[in-house]
């Protein structure tokens, strides 16, 4: 529509965070827009720069990565005046190229797109799209330490994009693409493990105690909200610990924060069954009064932890048990299983495969090569499973060839959840179920509730089921 009305020598350039999801874009334009000749520049190991100004030449749609293309125009081997030929710039998941600037106290664009951008001419129309544009400033409890973090994010983006570039929003009428509507057959199942119950609780008390004694360092309130998703920022001294306040970060105001830090991620093993090196004791320690303001002594219960080779080690619990339980419903049936960790997908992977289950693997510790086989055969129907970890591919890699799927744990975010439930491709009239496992009376069942019913606030097509086990 652009390219009809504009007409002329003006281009289109399309460009996006990762090489499989252009690739994917490109495809696609080549049946939408058959009659522009569409090309892509630094996507094709064949290619070499004696190709760039050919191809560049004879493209109407561009597709290229926006480093490799912004490489090229500052040593001139892209002139800019062919590049002013682009009038229109679309960045697809444009979301990925944002990113907070601690240095700066700010949020920007990362550095090869804010490089492209430079090189083009400024009445170049910007597009970004994305699923999961950010979102203006929003409520979140307190006991959502991760929600915390990713909604502060959030604001801070959406009130970047706001500022800096007055962007009009676009949303696409239903009409348009009613046919293909996407559906999400969620099957949300809490995981009885009374193990892992006393571990969250001693998690719980770990965080609240360090609190505690940050409290009792300064001897003044701090407010949880405002410390969790900054704790970085106040470490470093550009944050202020208590705001409205000027304090001194002692060395035992350091630790303490580190360990606060290092507290509140405890869970995210705990949960993804990661948690072999982990232990609580009961120890006698001092607890700080504020109404008092006393010392006073009190026995809680400590975790402690240890890391084999720096890591944390996997040890499947119930969590496997239920996905045994998930897979003999499916028999003949192809799934996919995402991880948020490498560890437990390898240990998860040999015990499905010491059961007789065929499989292959996904993740960012594999060669290129090894991804693209493994792919290839769960595509052509010879494994019943592809174990993938939820960062690899991003949402640029769909997996249409799944029936089901399974989530070892849940992820805070309802948009981006949407996104990973999406990859294999269930519509209204080809419902596909997936399983999103959490361990039941624990805070992984508070971050799925807090989930649940942001995605029922979506207004995305969605049905959502709850079920319990509960393992010996």
């Amino acid at each position: 529509m652009f390219l009809r009305e504009r007409g002329g020598d003006d281009r289109v350039l399309v460009t996006a965070p990762r090489v499989g999801l252009l690739g994917q874009l490109r495809e696609r334009s080549r049946w939408l827009s058959p009659t522009y000749s569409v090309v892509d520049l630094g996507m094709n190991s064949s290619h070499d720069d004696h190709h760039l100004l050919p191809l560049f030449q004879r493209g109407k749609i561009i597709f290229g990565m926006a480093g490799w293309l912004a490489n090229r125009a500052n040593d001139g081997r892209l002139p800019v005046k062919l590049l002013s030929s682009v009038r229109l710039l679309i960045v697809d998941e444009f979301d990925a190229y944002l990113t907070l600037d601690y240095a700066e106290g700010g949020v920007r664009f990362h550095e090869p797109l804010q490089r492209l951008r430079q090189h083009l001419d400024p009445t170049c129309v910007l597009l970004l799209v994305s699923a999961t544009t950010p979102l203006k400033s929003t409520e979140v409890g307190a006991s959502n330490i991760e929600a915390m973090i990713t909604a502060g994010q959030e604001a801070a983006f959406r009130d970047f994009l706001d500022k800096s570039l007055s962007p009009s929003f676009i949303t696409m009428p239903e009409s348009s693409y009613r046919r293909y509507i996407p559906h999400a057959e969620i099957r949300a199942v809490g995981v009885i493990d009374r193990w892992v119950e006393g571990m969250d609780a001693a998690i719980e008390d770990e965080i609240d105690l360090h609190l505690n004694w940050i409290v009792g360092e300064i001897k003044a309130p701090i407010d949880a909200s405002y410390v969790f998703p900054r704790i970085s920022g106040i470490l470093s001294g550009r944050l202020p610990l208590v705001q409205g306040r000027s304090t001194v970060l002692t060395p035992r105001l350091r630790f303490l924060l580190r360990r606060l830090q290092w507290a509140s991620h405890l869970g995210d093993f705990l949960f993804e069954d990661m948690a072999a090196n982990f232990w609580a004791e009961h120890r006698l320690i001092s607890k700080f009064s504020l109404i008092e303001r006393r010392w006073y002594p009190a026995s809680v219960l400590r975790i402690e932890t240890r890391t084999v080779g720096g890591s944390r080690m996997p040890e499947p619990r119930a969590k496997l048990q239920s996905l045994f339980a998930i897979l003999g419903k499916h028999v003949g049936e192809k799934g996919v299983v995402f991880f948020r960790n490498v560890r437990i997908l390898e240990e998860v992977a040999t015990r499905l495969l010491d059961a007789g289950i065929t499989l292959v693997t996904y993740h960012g510790d594999q060669t290129p090569e090894a991804r693209s086989q493994g792919l290839a055969r769960f595509r052509a129907g010879k494994v019943a499973l592809l174990l993938i970890t939820r960062d690899s591919g991003k949402r640029g890699l769909d997996l249409p060839e799944g029936d089901f799927a399974v989530f070892y744990s849940p992820k805070s975010r309802d948009d981006v959840t949407w996104q990973e439930v999406s990859r294999i491709r269930g519509t209204i009239h080809n419902k596909k179920p997936t399983y999103v496992l959490y361990y039941a009376n624990t805070a992984e069942q508070r971050k799925w509730e807090d989930l649940a019913a942001a995605l029922r606030r979506s207004q995305r097509s969605i049905t959502i089921e709850d079920h319990r086990i509960e393992i010996p």
